[in-house]
């Protein structure tokens, strides 16, 4: 299984990478959101981006990528922005250029036999 090193207080953390659910930048940090916790890694997306398989991972926005599987849905919120929700429960930002590619993912996994994504 392939892993990512993170940082947890000062000291090297393996993060398998089918442990992450998504991942988002907080200029020269990524913040990790894994199956078992979030975890900072002092990098930028970008190489990040290169490491995991695109096959498994989607951008969803300009600062934040996600495991294609723990895509569940996408809701507008009351402000107009547009949120992907996640299996873990948590809510990731998307950009307008990246909505499309969220929807056409939604109707494969559809198609797919998946169950119908929910919001709660």
């Amino acid at each position: 299984t392939a892993v990512l090193l993170a940082d947890a207080d000062g000291q090297a953390l393996r993060v398998p990478i089918d442990q992450i659910v998504w991942i988002e930048a907080h200029g020269d940090y990524v913040k990790i959101h894994a199956e078992n916790g979030g975890r900072l890694m002092r990098t930028t997306l970008s190489p990040l981006e290169e490491k995991v398989d695109p096959r498994k991972f989607i951008g969803v926005h300009c600062s934040a990528i996600s495991r294609r599987s723990a895509v569940t849905g996408l809701r507008r919120q009351a402000t107009g922005a547009l949120t992907v929700s996640l299996a873990s429960g948590d809510r990731a930002p998307v950009g307008r250029t990246y909505s499309s590619g969220l929807r056409v993912l939604l109707k494969r996994m559809r198609d797919d036999g998946a169950p119908p994504p929910s919001d709660p």
